[in-house]
């Protein structure tokens, strides 16, 4: 197993906090107080139509919720990690970076031009979508050429914030999941 020097990860949890305060700073001067953002189970998916990959960042109370065991953070996301049946895309981090994420969101505006409900499985017209589900509601967002401009810009900016998120937090996978080669002998 490898493990990241403390100093890095110090290091790149702090970068992800200053990236969530800072975003959460910028965008919209016309909001009048920040969003509700809740403990409750969240997660933020994307969708690419075109290769049919689907990324997951879910927050820790979504574990709690799916009585997943451990007395902290850490355990459970251990115990997630080890579960063979998981989604393989998904990553999980702490609330307060998923609540980030979701001032963010606001501030570009997602959450005015967000369609109700789960994002659809197959898309023609798009190429990918945001989808948001929080306190039992879901959100989606779809991105097409054909959409307007402010649209797109609100888009594209809460999908800069996604990636950023998601790439920098670690992912870890159960060793009966990766695929292993035999090396071959050769017979004399």
């Amino acid at each position: 197993m490898y493990c990241t020097p403390k100093s890095t990860a110090t290091k790149a949890l702090l970068t992800l906090g200053a990236l969530a305060l800072g975003l959460s700073c910028a965008g919209n001067t016309k909001r009048t107080s920040a969003p509700k953002v809740s403990d409750g189970p969240t997660a933020i998916t994307l969708r690419d139509y075109r290769s049919g990959i689907t990324l997951t960042l879910i927050n820790d109370s979504t574990l709690i919720a799916r009585n997943v065991p451990g007395d902290n953070g850490a355990l459970r996301r251990a115990a997630y990690y080890s579960q063979l049946d998981r989604q393989a895309n998904a990553k999980v981090t702490e609330n307060k970076y998923i609540a980030g994420v979701l001032e963010a969101f606001d501030d570009w505006g997602y959450f005015g031009f967000a369609g109700a409900g789960p994002a659809p499985e197959r898309a023609v017209d798009a190429s990918t979508s945001l989808e948001v589900s929080q306190d039992g509601r879901t959100q989606h967002m779809l991105f097409s050429i054909r959409l307007p401009r402010s649209s797109q810009d609100a888009y594209q900016n809460c999908r800069k914030v996604f990636s950023e998120v998601y790439n920098r937090i670690d992912q870890f996978q159960s060793a009966s999941s990766i695929p292993t080669m035999t090396p071959k002998v050769r017979g004399r």
